[in-house]
């Protein structure tokens, strides 16, 4: 299960010396494609490429995870639909089984999407137009956390776009081998994204960001332009003064896809340090374990990550965990019950 014997089994079954199997199938498929194993080769193989072209190759054997492929083809063509009827279906049933089914990290979701709230948002003097990448977490998830970079950006001056017509960055279609649509999704978002005359559009999500950046010109040859992480964008923008020093005490969980695959580690740390927070990083990296799809797929080995993860930050005196990533806050949630665990950006807003 390491990221060698993953290549290995791979070249075996590319030579006709390794037959597929369910045991193969779930080598590759429990990947949580962190990017760690990248960083540390020293001949800079792209492992994530390798692990999503094979899934894409063994998909049509892989029964374990045909339910999760139909449910991933039903959202992308109704997303909006899908949500409505979870709503419905959530809010309706009082049978708690049912509803750990349909709620495994016991999410409230919001009643209005964050592209419904917003849409264009303008200051009296403008100095500039950033447009959000919500991304599917941010818009049926968490808007608030939108909300917080919105008042920011407005803050700051710039005038704001959300863009109604923005679909799945692709990241969780390709973890499930669905290549086809993993292509028609990053053509759809290139071709809106890059009609609209930005200085930046803004992700909250590193692994949109990564999949925008790295993944688009491997799929179809080009990328969204000037596509930046939000806490990067503002630690180099940030132009309000922000409020003096507080008594609170910060543990920074950094995001495997922000520290491994778009590289950012400092900046935010930088950025809520220049907020007034006493902040810092645990004293080892780990992973939480939600790696999108994966939490659901291999839900014990993704727990038993978390609890790793948590045992070591049970070592670090802090008030609240905050992050950057939103798939981490909600598998962070899952077990932390005590204390906050927050987005950078509302962390931020409060300082504001």
């Amino acid at each position: 299960m390491s990221a060698r014997g993953r290549i290995t089994l791979l070249y075996a079954y590319e030579k006709g010396r390794q037959p597929i199997s369910k045991l193969l199938n779930e080598r590759i498929y429990s990947c949580t494609l962190c990017g760690k194993c990248m960083k540390n080769c020293p001949l800079d193989i792209d492992i994530r490429e390798i692990i999503y072209h094979a899934r894409a190759n063994l998909q049509e054997s892989d029964k374990e995870r045909r339910f999760l492929r139909y449910i991933m083809k039903l959202m992308m063509r109704s997303p909006n639909l899908i949500y409505k009827m979870y709503h419905f279906i959530y809010n309706n049933i009082f049978i708690e089984a049912i509803k750990e089914k349909i709620n495994p990290f016991k999410i409230e979701l919001p009643q209005k999407t964050f592209r419904e709230k917003f849409n264009v948002i303008t200051p009296q003097r403008k100095i500039g137009r950033i447009v959000i990448f919500s991304g599917c977490a941010i818009n049926y998830i968490f808007p608030h956390i939108g909300e917080s970079l919105i008042k920011i950006l407005f803050k700051m001056g710039y005038e704001i776009i959300v863009p109604k017509g923005e679909v799945c960055c692709g990241t969780p279609f390709r973890t499930l081998g669905l290549e086809n649509e993993a292509i028609k999704l990053a053509k759809k978002n290139v071709c809106l994204f890059n009609k609209l005359n930005a200085e930046a559009i803004i992700s909250l999500c590193p692994s949109c960001t990564l999949t925008i950046k790295n993944d688009y010109p491997k799929l179809i040859g080009e990328s969204i332009n000037n596509i930046v992480d939000a806490t990067y964008f503002l630690y180099n923008r940030m132009n309000i003064k922000l409020s003096e020093m507080k008594n609170v005490k910060i543990l920074y969980h950094q995001p495997c896809h922000m520290k491994y695959g778009i590289g950012i580690e400092n900046e935010p740390i930088e950025l809520v340090k220049k907020a007034g927070y006493d902040i810092k990083l645990p004293r080892e990296h780990k992973c939480c374990g939600f790696a999108g799809l994966f939490s659901l797929s291999f839900s014990e080995l993704s727990n038993t990550i978390l609890n790793e993860c948590m045992n070591e930050y049970a070592k670090e005196d802090y008030d609240l965990i905050s992050t950057t990533c939103p798939g981490c806050i909600i598998q962070l949630s899952k077990i932390i019950n005590n204390k906050p665990v927050l987005h950078i950006v509302e962390i931020l807003e409060d300082a504001i």
